[in-house]
């Protein structure tokens, strides 16, 4: 672990509103990159995601586009053996929090680690959000912030030179923008059963989500 002192040490404060629980970071020195540009992109907010097989992982997705090319200068080969805590960024442009047991291997850059005291907090939100998703289908929001700031929300709107380009960027950002934190009206039908199309072989549900689904996912991923 790189070693930076306390002056120049840069903690965030991770919030689950409705859970009132929040919980501090420190941004300790590993992969300078993507934790600058996490902490440029603060604050933000989020529909919080829990692991659906690896285990005790939080993780959401999060509005900082350069996560997709940034390189990452340190890694921990098999996340599993990271302590309980520790706060990751990845190349699919998420933020994740390792809080258990997990039984997924896979190698992962750190940017910090949940402060000791706050361990216990954020395994209550873990179990928070695994209720959540697996039982209450509550959606959980999640805002990231720097350390004693109101907080807020921005999505940034990238740019470029050409016109036909930027007409696009500002479609995707717009939609983005709109649907960030609350979802499409047609895709909460969906997920209510209400399907106008008739799909669904004699008026089955299941496997018309998990078509859209693998039809979604790639697509949010590109």
């Amino acid at each position: 672990m790189t070693e930076i002192s306390m002056s120049t040490a840069r903690h965030i404060e991770i919030v689950w509103p409705d859970l009132g629980i929040t919980v501090t970071a420190e941004l300790d020195g590993r992969n300078p990159e993507l934790a600058d540009a996490l902490w440029d992109s603060l604050p933000y907010q989020s529909l919080q995601g829990h692991a659906l097989v690896a285990g005790q992982h939080l993780y959401h997705h999060v509005p900082i586009p350069s996560l997709l090319h940034l390189h990452a200068s340190e890694k921990i080969a098999d996340r599993r053996d990271a302590p309980d805590g520790t706060v990751f960024c990845s190349g699919l442009q998420h933020l994740g929090i390792k809080y258990g047991t997990l039984t997924e291997p896979m190698p992962a850059a750190p940017v910090g680690r949940i402060r000791e005291e706050d361990i216990a907090a954020l395994k209550e939100a873990g179990g928070a959000v695994w209720d959540a998703v697996y039982s209450t289908k509550k959606q959980i929001l999640v805002e990231v912030r720097k350390a004693g700031t109101t907080g807020g929300h921005t999505i940034p709107e990238l740019t470029a030179t050409n016109a036909d380009a930027q007409a696009l960027i500002h479609d995707v950002f717009t939609e983005t923008d709109r649907y960030w934190l609350t979802a499409p009206p047609e895709l909460a039908d969906l997920h209510e059963g209400l399907i106008p199309s008739g799909a669904g072989t004699l008026d089955t549900v299941l496997p018309t989500l998990l078509f859209v689904n693998g039809e979604t996912r790639p697509l949010g991923y590109a």
